[in-house]
């Protein structure tokens, strides 16, 4: 199966737990760090800061 197959797949079960509304189950942030594992993405580490413009970005997002 084809690496963007598997991510898209994923990315619908993320969609289907975040209908649901049943908010961050262990099983749904299981499933979020395969889809960033699968990107090449890492955890963030002890000590890193997130970047402040994120939480501008999905203020404006979800407005």
């Amino acid at each position: 199966m084809s690496d963007n197959i598997r991510l898209a797949l994923m990315r619908q079960a993320l969609a289907l737990y975040d209908a649901t509304d049943d908010g961050a189950t262990v099983a749904a942030c299981h499933l979020q760090a395969a889809v960033d594992a699968e990107q090449g993405l890492r955890p963030m580490q002890p000590g890193e800061d997130i970047d402040p413009e994120i939480p501008e970005q999905l203020r404006n997002w979800l407005s």
